[in-house]
């Protein structure tokens, strides 16, 4: 007959197990969220980030911002819109419609309308947050040499706080008195 010996899991192996678990559904959380609202329409989303360069739309949106521009079908007077126009994409506000339907923008520092007439179509959509001087931080980030840097880091970094395996992996086990193995 064969005896089989559970043994508790002690406490502080509790919280580490815990500790691992809430670690990945963070992680899973996280990954959702940004599948979910801030892929980029490159990867099929329905955002486009967009490093505002000028000062048309001070004070509003200030120069050196990231602006995070979600597609949107109903766009009116006032929306802060962006749109291409040649290599560039251009952030401004609708401030009318042409008689073809065409948008026509303005900057809010601007004291004329702006020359281009964005249709519709031509709208990436509007934006939906923007965060002032982040554009320094993600053109860092945008270098390949920066980014593989800062990979590697990471990377040194999760293996050196990766719990490691304690010495000794067998615990004895203790036998009631009189029980031979």
């Amino acid at each position: 007959m064969t005896e089989t010996f559970a043994y508790p899991v002690q406490q502080g192996e509790k919280r580490r197990l815990f500790g691992r678990a809430a670690s990945w559904i963070l992680i899973a959380v996280a990954a959702m969220s940004w599948t979910v609202v801030l892929r980029p329409s490159s990867l099929g989303g329905a955002v486009t980030y967009v490093l505002v360069r000028g000062h048309s739309m001070d004070p509003a949106i200030v120069d050196g911002s990231l602006a995070i521009v979600r597609a949107d079908e109903d766009l009116r007077r006032g929306d802060i819109v962006a749109f291409r126009v040649d290599e560039h994409i251009v952030v401004h506000r609708i401030v009318g419609r042409t008689r073809h339907g065409a948008f026509v923008t303005q900057g809010d520092n601007a004291t004329a309308q702006d020359p281009w007439h964005p249709t519709h179509d031509e709208v990436l959509g509007t934006v939906w947050l923007t965060m002032p001087s982040a554009a320094p931080t993600v053109l860092f980030l945008r270098d390949p040499v920066h980014l593989a840097g800062l990979a590697a880091a990471l990377t040194v970094f999760l293996i050196l706080m990766a719990p490691r395996e304690r010495a000794t992996t067998h615990r004895s086990r203790i036998l009631p008195a009189g029980r031979a193995r």
